[in-house]
């Protein structure tokens, strides 16, 4: 009888993997309706939002290099933390590791790690892969949070290809992605328990950039008003905010002491630029990405798409429930960033952030997203059409350019071959002057 017991208790035990994934459940965020069982259970969202994924992925195979502004440099940085790190040389004689948290690191150490692996070449393509992945699928997570039919999801694809990515600002990018799964898992949050399970996510998102922390934090201290009683939601809030305020305090207080330590909180200056720059600029800070003309059709019609889109979607049977005022009040302080924020802030401590408020613009589009509560579930799902075929359409557009972009620059895969093991890095920098066929180089 022992022994039969003994059996039946052996076959009770749980596999290995189901332990490992008990272990990690318990570390994470609490949900209420998981991303992955959405997409089990929904095989058209599922396999849609599959293929556009495949789709927006295939330019990067057209080309050695990709045409983004400043991804070169970043990725060139990225692949030398390793030799600086060992002490190797020349890399370790001109610069030494930051070890103090600072709010670009989860960007770079990917791309070194890829490029230890693969070579930097193949880590910018991942990298691009991963930030192209986490945005539309961040936007999804807050319409599950926020009770909207994940389905609309699938229009986040058209802004895959956007101004923020083609400036090489994949930090910025991924730090949006994140921001998404961020605020909605700390819109789930219930306890000040459940905030803290939060926060090691805020953190991350303080390594990844400071402008997208700029964004979470601002819309998780606006959130405190509209999910319930405002005394119960703050100390959640302020849970998860503290990742992000551990990681990215001592780095801004770093920058803001003067000579001898002391606090230095004056010779800011600003570049601001008025609101008609703004509103007649919205559209070269968001998808104004091509010089030719079938790419710049497509590129404005999809635009006007995506403003007209969640206006018509309102206009759709709308779900039951859901939460009304929390999009619009995410709505209201991306632009809200985007309306007041100046262009630039120069300050003290070599504090430079630059590009501020046209980074946001992207932003602005994806949550408008979030806005609507149509109910797309049968015959009322052909209303996601014209947005799935809009992001195809640019993924041809972008075919194209990278091709003729990657035909124009495959001889440097010559001068690459030819640079010895070791050797100093030889940067090849964009001009100014230049213009390129295929796209707006600035």
């Amino acid at each position: 009888m022992k022994r039969g017991r003994a059996k039946g208790a052996k076959r009770l035990e749980r596999p290995l993997g189901a332990k490992v994934g008990a272990a990690l459940r318990a570390g994470l965020p609490r949900v209420e309706i998981s991303l992955w069982s959405t997409l089990k259970e929904d095989p058209l969202l599922r396999w849609t939002a599959l293929g556009l994924l495949i789709a927006a992925w295939v330019p990067l195979f057209l080309t050695p290099f990709l045409p983004f502004a400043d991804q070169g440099i970043n990725t060139a940085c990225a692949d030398m933390l390793w030799d600086t790190a060992r002490g190797h040389f020349p890399a370790a004689h001109f610069h030494r590791i930051q070890w103090a948290p600072l709010p670009y690191w989860t960007v770079y150490a990917l791309a070194s790690a890829f490029g230890l692996l693969f070579g930097p070449l193949v880590a910018g393509k991942l990298v691009t892969a991963i930030v192209m992945a986490t945005i539309p699928f961040g936007i999804m997570r807050l319409l599950l949070t926020l009770k909207r039919d994940p389905r609309l999801a699938l229009w986040a694809f058209a802004l895959g290809w956007e101004h923020n990515l083609y400036a090489g600002w994949l930090s910025m990018m991924q730090g949006i992605g994140l921001a998404c799964f961020v605020l909605a898992w700390t819109l789930e949050a219930k306890t000040v328990e459940d905030g803290l399970r939060v926060a090691p996510f805020a953190a991350l998102l303080a390594l990844t950039h400071v402008q997208a922390t700029w964004l979470f934090g601002a819309a998780a201290v606006a959130l405190t008003f509209t999910r319930g009683p405002i005394r119960q939601r703050l100390p959640v809030h302020a849970a998860a905010l503290v990742g992000s305020a551990i990681m990215l305090l001592p780095w801004l207080v770093s920058h803001l002491r003067g000579p001898g330590g002391t606090a230095a909180l004056t010779g800011f200056s600003f570049e601001w630029h008025p609101p008609a720059v703004k509103l007649t600029q919205f559209f070269t800070y968001t998808l104004d990405v091509f010089a030719q003309r079938s790419g710049e059709r497509v590129a404005a019609i999809t635009f006007a798409l995506l403003i007209a889109g969640p206006v018509a979607f309102g206009l759709l049977p709308q779900r039951e429930g859901g939460d009304r005022w929390s999009p619009l009040v995410m709505l209201g302080v991306v632009t809200a960033l985007y309306a007041f924020l100046p262009f630039a802030i120069e300050g003290p401590g070599q504090l430079s952030i630059w590009y501020a408020y046209p980074r946001f613009a992207t932003v602005v589009l994806l949550w408008l997203l979030l806005v609507p509560r149509p109910a797309l579930r049968g015959v009322a799902a052909i209303a996601l059409v014209p947005g799935v075929l809009a992001a195809l359409l640019l993924d041809v557009n972008v075919c194209r350019q990278f091709a003729s972009f990657g035909r124009r620059t495959r001889p440097f895969l010559e001068i690459v071959q030819a640079v010895p093991r070791a050797a100093s890095v030889i940067s090849l920098v964009l001009d100014d002057d230049d213009t390129d066929p295929d796209m707006k180089v600035w």
